[in-house]
Parts: C-alpha cells; sequence; structure tokens
C-alpha cells in the first residue's frame, strides 16, 4: 500500500512539482482525498483541488465543510506550501490522530494550494516582481546580469532619495529631509529602459466584486473560484493563507449585523492563541474574504503569519521600523541563513545606464515568504493547526432514534378472510441536535435565506405511516455559540445559554421491519438512520386462548370415582387407550410451526384475574365429523377470538381452515372476530381452585388400563396463505412446557374437554 510521502519545506516547489505531490498523496490515500481540476490560470496552468474527507462515513457534499486556499498572490508562495502542509497532515494521521480521524469522519476539507499559479512560476524564477515598472516608468523588471533572478538596483545620482547606513554599508536608508552629504543612490528593481520584460504579477485577491461593484471576476482564476464556492452550498467557513504581515486579518466589519461582527470576533481571537499572531481588521473591501462574507454569507479569515521582524526577536511591524531594527534584522539573516537574504551589492556594467550595483534583499525568501527549512516548517505548522481548529467549529447535527411499540393493528386490511398475525404499531420517535459551535445558518447575514432541516422518513415496505408527514422541514437550529454572539459580556454579567439546538419528532407506524429516516442540511449535513422493531422494547404478541380441562368423571358401576389430580389435565395415555378401543383416531395437539419473525408470547394479565395459557399448538383432528370425539354443533358454532399462524385451528377433516376477518384496531390487544355468538373465554374456564373429591368418590384410583399407542391417520400438510406447507406434527419440534402445562408425551383432546367444561359441576355427561 502507498505511503503518504512527507512533504518538503527545504524548498518551494513550482507548479508542477506541486500537482505532483497532490497525484501522489491523493494515490496513497484514494478513500481520503479526491482531486478535481476547477479551471485553467490565463496562462494554460491547471488550478487542482483536493477534496478531503473520509468517504466511507458518507459523501462529501453531504458534510459540512471548510474552504482553505492559498498562494493568491503570485509572490506569496508560503501559502501553498501551508496548504500542502494541511493536505498531508490529514492524509497521514487518519486513523492515528483523534482530532484529525473525526474531522474527516464528520467534515469536508475543499484545499486550492495554489489559486495564482502563473504569479507564482514567474516568482520562483526571477523572484518578487509585482509591478511592470516603478511609479517613474523608466524600469522595466529584467534579470541584468544574468544571473537568474531580478533583484534591486542602485546607481550613484545626487538626487537620489537613499542613503547607505554608516553601520553597515548594505543598508540603504530614507535620507533625510535636511541630509544634504552623499553619496545618494537612486534605487530600482533590476532591469531595462523600456522595453519587455517578466510579465507583472496579477493580484487575484482584488479581482472579486465589492461590497457596491457587481463587475470584477475580470480573471479566468477569481471566476472559476467563484463558481466553485457558489455551487457548493455544504461550505461554512473560509481560510485564504497568506503570508509577509503577520496579522490575522478579518474582512470590513462596517455594515455586518452585531452577531457577525462578534462571530469574526471570537474565531479570530481562537486563530490568535494558535498562531500567536494579532487580529487586525482590513478596512478596503473587493478582496475574496469580503466577498465571502458579503454575497455567501460565508465567514473567512486571512492568516498572514509570516514576519521577519518578529523572527528576528523584535516587536514591531516592517511599518515601524527604525535602522536599529534593520541591522538587528541583518544579523539574524547572516546568522540563520549564512548572508543568503541579502545578496551584497555587486558592480555590474548596464548597457544603458553604465556602471550600477545589483543586490540587496531577497523579498521573496525574507520579506514576503519565510525562508524555506524551519522558520517554513513553523509557519506551515501554525496554519494547520488553524486549519483543524476553525473546521471543529462548523455546525454538525446529530440525531438518536428510538422505538417502542404502543399495541396491534389489523395485518390484513384486504376483506378477505386469511391466517395472519396481527402486525404491532410503534411510535418512532427521532431526537435531532446540533452539536457544532456555530448554527446551521452560519452567519446572520446568510440567515434570511437559509435552508431548513429536512426530515424525511421511510415506513417498512409492508407497513404504512399511519400519523407524521413523510416529508418535514424543521426550523435551523442553534449552535453552541449562538448565546455567546448576543451580548459581548462576560460572566456573571452574562449567563445565557443557546437555545433551540434540539428538536424532537414523532410518527406513528404500522408493520414490522426496518424504519428509515434522513435528516438534510446543506451546511450542517446529512444523517441516515434505521431502525427495526426487532430492538424495540416490543409488546409481547397476543396469546392464543387458553385451553383447560373438567375435573374427571366419576366411575361407572357405582365405583369411587378416583381422587381429582393437582392439574385438571388428564392422561394422553388413557385417552388414546380409549380411542384406540373404539377404533377412533385420538385428537392430538400438535407443536406450533415454526413462523418467519414470530416471537414467543410472554405471559399475559389479559383477562380478569392472572390467567396462566396452556402451551400454544395447533389442533389437529384425523377422525371424520361423525366419530364420537367430534365437538357438538354448538361448540362448532363457538367463534374463535384468535386465530394465530403459529396455532391453527382446523375445522375439518379436509383441512379446511378456520381463518378470520378482523375489522377494527384495538390497542395492546389482539383483534377480534364478529359473529353471532360471542361467549367469554371466562365462561369457559374453571375455578382456579381445584375441584373437591365428592363422598362417592374413592381416595384410590383404579387400576390403569394397558397402555396402547395410539393409531393415527397420515395428518396431509396444510399451506398457511403466504407461507410454506405446515409439517406433520411427528417432524414438528416438541412444545416448551411451562407452569400449568400438561407432560410433554401427554396430548389434550380440546374439542372433548371444552364440550365438557360447558356442564354443571357434579353432573355425568
Amino acid at each position: 500500500m502507498p505511503v503518504v510521502p512527507p512533504l518538503e519545506t527545504r524548498k518551494y516547489p513550482g507548479h508542477a512539482e506541486l500537482c505532483a505531490y497532490m497525484q501522489k498523496v491523493a494515490e496513497a490515500v484514494p478513500h481520503l482525498v479526491n482531486l478535481f481540476t476547477i479551471g485553467e490560470s490565463a496562462e494554460g496552468r491547471p488550478l487542482m483541488l483536493a477534496e478531503v474527507t473520509n468517504q466511507g462515513t458518507g459523501d462529501a457534499s453531504r458534510k459540512p465543510a471548510l474552504w482553505v486556499d492559498g498562494n493568491i498572490r503570485g509572490d506569496e508562495v508560503a501559502g501553498s506550501v501551508a496548504a500542502l502542509a494541511l493536505l498531508q497532515r490529514l492524509a497521514a494521521d487518519h486513523g492515528r490522530d483523534e482530532l484529525v480521524t473525526f474531522l474527516l469522519d464528520t467534515r469536508t476539507f475543499y484545499i486550492l494550494p495554489r489559486v495564482n499559479p502563473d504569479g507564482a512560476e514567474s516568482s520562483l524564477k526571477w523572484g518578487a516582481v509585482r509591478v511592470a515598472s516603478d511609479r517613474a516608468g523608466r524600469v522595466v523588471p529584467g534579470d541584468v546580469d544574468g544571473d537568474g533572478r531580478i533583484l534591486q538596483m542602485r546607481q550613484k545620482d545626487p538626487q537620489g532619495g537613499w542613503k547607505a547606513s554608516k553601520r553597515d554599508p548594505r543598508l540603504l536608508l530614507r535620507r533625510a529631509p535636511d541630509d544634504r552629504q552623499g553619496p545618494f543612490y537612486r534605487l530600482d528593481d533590476e532591469g531595462f529602459l523600456g522595453g519587455a520584460g517578466p510579465k507583472a504579477d496579477r493580484d487575484l485577491a482584488r479581482n472579486f466584486p465589492g461590497r457596491e461593484a457587481s463587475g470584477a471576476l475580470r480573471e479566468p482564476e477569481s471566476r472559476a473560484v467563484a463558481h466553485f464556492l457558489r455551487s457548493h452550498p455544504n461550505l461554512g467557513l473560509a481560510l485564504s493563507l497568506r503570508s509577509s504581515q503577520g496579522r490575522i486579518l478579518t474582512p470590513p466589519l462596517a455594515g455586518l449585523d452585531q452577531s457577525d461582527r462578534l462571530l469574526l470576533r471570537h474565531l479570530g481571537q481562537r486563530a490568535e492563541e494558535i498562531a500567536g499572531c494579532p487580529l487586525v481588521e482590513d478596512v478596503r473591501d473587493g478582496d475574496l474574504a469580503d466577498w465571502m462574507g458579503f454575497e455567501l454569507g460565508i465567514p473567512c479569515l486571512r492568516p498572514s503569519l509570516w514576519s521577519l521582524p518578529r523572527m528576528a526577536g523584535l516587536e514591531r511591524d516592517s511599518g515601524e521600523l527604525s535602522e536599529v531594527d534593520y541591522l538587528a534584522i541583518l544579523r539574524w539573516l547572516d546568522r540563520e541563513r549564512a548572508g543568503t537574504g541579502f545578496v551584497p551589492w555587486t558592480l555590474c556594467q548596464h548597457p544603458q545606464l553604465g556602471p550600477v550595483e545589483i543586490g540587496g534583499w531577497d523579498l521573496l525568501t525574507t520579506w514576503l515568504n519565510p525562508p524555506p527549512g524551519e522558520a517554513l516548517t513553523l509557519d506551515c505548522r501554525r496554519n494547520v493547526d488553524l486549519a483543524l481548529s476553525l473546521a471543529g467549529a462548523l455546525p454538525r447535527l446529530v440525531a438518536a432514534c428510538r422505538e417502542e411499540q404502543v399495541g396491534w393493528a389489523d395485518a390484513d386490511e384486504s376483506g378477505q378472510e386469511a391466517l395472519s398475525l396481527p402486525v404491532s404499531l410503534r411510535k418512532v420517535v427521532l431526537e435531532i441536535a446540533n452539536e457544532g459551535y456555530l448554527p446551521t445558518w452560519v452567519s446572520e447575514r446568510a440567515r434570511a435565506g437559509a435552508d431548513r432541516l429536512v426530515v424525511e422518513i421511510t415506513p417498512p415496505a409492508t407497513g404504512a405511516l399511519l400519523v407524521g408527514s413523510a416529508r418535514t422541514l424543521v426550523e435551523p437550529l442553534a449552535g453552541v455559540g449562538t448565546g455567546h454572539l448576543l451580548s459581548e459580556n462576560q460572566p456573571p454579567w452574562s449567563v445565557n445559554s443557546s437555545e433551540g439546538q434540539s428538536k424532537s419528532l414523532e410518527w406513528l407506524v404500522r408493520g414490522d421491519g426496518e424504519v428509515r429516516l434522513r435528516v438534510h442540511h446543506p451546511r450542517a449535513g446529512s444523517l441516515e438512520l434505521c431502525t427495526s422493531g426487532e430492538e424495540a422494547p416490543a409488546l409481547p404478541p397476543p396469546p392464543p386462548p387458553p385451553v383447560y380441562a373438567p375435573p374427571p368423571p366419576p366411575r361407572v358401576g357405582g365405583a369411587a370415582p378416583p381422587a381429582a389430580r393437582p392439574s385438571s389435565v388428564p392422561e394422553a395415555s388413557s385417552v388414546a387407550s380409549d380411542s384406540a378401543t373404539r377404533g377412533e383416531s385420538p385428537l392430538v395437539a400438535s407443536p406450533p410451526s415454526p413462523v418467519a419473525g414470530y416471537r414467543p408470547a410472554a405471559r399475559l394479565p389479559h383477562l380478569a384475574g392472572e390467567v396462566r395459557p396452556a402451551p400454544s399448538g395447533a389442533l389437529h383432528r384425523a377422525s371424520s365429523p361423525s366419530s364420537p370425539a367430534s365437538p357438538s354443533p354448538e361448540l362448532a358454532e363457538m367463534p374463535v377470538t384468535s386465530v394465530r399462524e403459529d396455532s391453527p385451528l382446523r375445522k375439518e377433516a379436509s383441512g379446511r381452515v378456520l381463518g378470520e376477518t378482523t375489522t377494527g384496531r384495538v390497542l395492546g390487544s389482539p383483534p377480534t372476530r364478529p359473529g353471532p355468538v360471542h361467549r367469554s373465554l371466562e365462561e369457559n374456564l374453571p375455578s382456579s381452585a381445584p375441584p373437591e373429591p365428592s363422598e362417592s368418590q374413592s381416595a384410590t384410583p383404579p387400576p390403569a388400563r394397558p397402555a396402547t399407542p395410539p393409531t393415527t391417520r397420515p395428518h396431509p400438510p396444510v399451506r398457511l396463505p403466504g407461507g410454506p406447507a405446515e409439517p406433520p406434527p411427528s417432524a414438528a419440534p416438541p412444545v416448551e412446557e411451562g407452569w400449568g402445562a400438561p407432560p410433554s408425551g401427554s396430548r389434550i383432546p380440546a374439542p372433548l374437554l371444552l364440550r365438557r367444561s360447558r356442564q354443571p359441576e357434579g353432573k355425568n355427561p
């Protein structure tokens, strides 16, 4: 597997090297990095952009995103290396660093290391060349001495405005207003009088529309950047990496809402702590950062962290330096860079001006950018930490879904009589919250047109949504820091906390199976949740009707009947012997057939008093309707309270199924079957106490008849509606024994017992 290559900071890369490095990183971690070309420069160089996120946790466009660009000015090449350092850190530390892993799993980074590749190529080749000529229009920059770089050129001139320092002749200082003692020098860029020179650098940072201007975007690079930013609504924050000023710049605060001003101030203060540079407002408009905040509502900071005076130990910026400060900077360059930051003045014969001296500051790697090596590495590290911090402030949706079963509903609503289990009614509850620092609308500038959260629910394929909407729009959610943006006060004067960070939604779903939920917001991300009835704390399914046996009849012939058994269930062997003697097939209770998705029923106090049901099973009758064991017509007319797939009641020997077509819906109980006669089960239930033996009954049981194996006819398989054929009783699994259940070897002739249970107590059948 390819390894993410380390970043080289001992030199500034050309554009071809920069693109090649991005390709290597993308090949090493294709699941994290995708490369795109969003456009071309004026000279045809590609604008290479990296989309960085963990693709295994979601699509990049469905996560909140941070925009990072660099090198928007051609001579600020340090921004491109800092952007590459961010790319390398994200690609190499995912799965090893907890912060990087969390950010890539939940957020997206759009990194454009070099916005101005043409200007960068010119600067790396010739040096810092920003303008085509000086203010007088006298010199066009060019390589006079042929050393491959354009520096400064000085020439002695009595009307010159510069004078060499007496402490170090390399240093040129401004001429004092009353200074008349020379020699004085005229200072120009290295170049020629007239003619063509290197193309002037274009400041693309100022090529974006201002707050009152509708034009600009004249360059192809700025148009490509603007198009990408407008077409990606998931962008929430931005960093435009600059250099050479030693500060963090914010867009102009005038005209912004108070909360947006506070937001930029809070983000800037955090950036100050990380980078160690002061926060300064840029009052000029028309910059990329100002356009992003004013038109798109995306707050943008411009870290310009490199400062040569501060690196040399000074506390003042370049605009306030004295001769002593400049001398301290020269000594630092001599010590740290072996004097390469300042090129000694060398006498040269100019073809147009005569003798001149060429040398001076190497502006590209001193004042404008950190020197390659340790200084550049430190600058990259601070920019990377700042980018990770801002990404952590983006809004982020989190959601939790739970469900509970609240009752039962009819499984079959087609009106046809069919054997089917009742289905569950579930209440699905979704809790949505924003755990990010920023609200989902990010800034007040964008709040008026901010999108609302979209919540979509998909019920099971065999179910339906009974209460609630399949698509719900939710108002934007506040962030953790929203309360801080309403007031500048500190505790104890301000104790308000953020409100409106969460929202709760509920639905009523009919049917078992997965319920899918999707939550989406352009700037806060998307979530997909799935819940299943198997995982919910469900109510137990309705049990089959319990069957209880009456007390045994007294013996015929005057003999005392046997004593009552503790359980009112007769032995199956005696019933089988009687049936075999008469040449009949006994009634046997077969175990329940396996039904997909069936959950064993728990004991329910669903009737008056606690009723302990007998083991559920399918009652089959193999004998003909005219046999003595057949139920009476009165019993045949009695409706079945609940017919379940795991307890199918067979009505005829031909295998016709007693089905039910239920209407209505009762929560918490199985559906009932309408009919002309509906007798309560309580009427058929014996008393909870065992019957007292009569005086004529004997205390000793009669001798048991020899057990004769029952003879049963083959049981044809019966196919349930929508399911496979039911296996014969011999192939079914054994019935699980429980409280009040007969031994596993017995079989209850349920219809005979039901007929006897209706006779008055103490009378013979």
